[in-house]
């Protein structure tokens, strides 16, 4: 990554009673390789019943880059919307609750947008039944192919 200006990230998770997976989800995000005083992670908690709030203030405690942001059950778009309005971050990264991310998730970012400028950055759905391994028993060289096909830089 071109370390030469850092910029300020915002992870923005639209959830609605995903706490067990989310709390997975999170201590992926907070395990990343970027400087943790240059990127939030924002919550956006969309009604959920499930004790999403407590397992994620919690968390809180002990991660400063930590948000929670609640709203009534309205859709995971408002959800997003209100995550952009409340983000600090010159990036904006959305993340569903269920995604395990590399250590290197926000730094492959910035590096897409340090190259190219405004850029909108996408990959693919990679599914697998077991949750101890991101990619489960897929060929980890076919899945890089495939990032790498997928994530190619969409101008805006």
């Amino acid at each position: 990554m071109n370390t030469e200006k850092i910029k300020k990230v915002s992870l923005i998770i639209p959830t609605h009673n995903q706490k067990k997976i989310l709390a997975r989800t999170l201590d992926y995000l907070i395990l990343q390789d970027y400087p943790k005083d240059q990127y939030e992670i924002i919550v956006v908690d969309d009604g959920s019943t499930d004790a999403t709030q407590e397992m994620v203030k919690s968390k809180m405690v002990s991660e400063a880059n930590l948000r929670y942001l609640y709203q009534k059950k309205r859709g995971p778009h408002f959800a997003r919307n209100l995550g952009i309005k409340k983000a600090r971050g010159e990036i904006i990264i959305f993340v569903d609750s269920d995604i395990f991310t590399p250590s290197n998730f926000i730094s492959e970012h910035v590096t897409f947008h340090q190259k190219f400028g405004d850029v909108v950055v996408s990959g693919p759905t990679v599914r697998t039944d077991r949750l101890d391994n991101v990619f489960g028993d897929i060929n980890r060289r076919k899945v890089k192919k495939w990032l790498f096909d997928f994530s190619g830089p969409s101008f805006i």
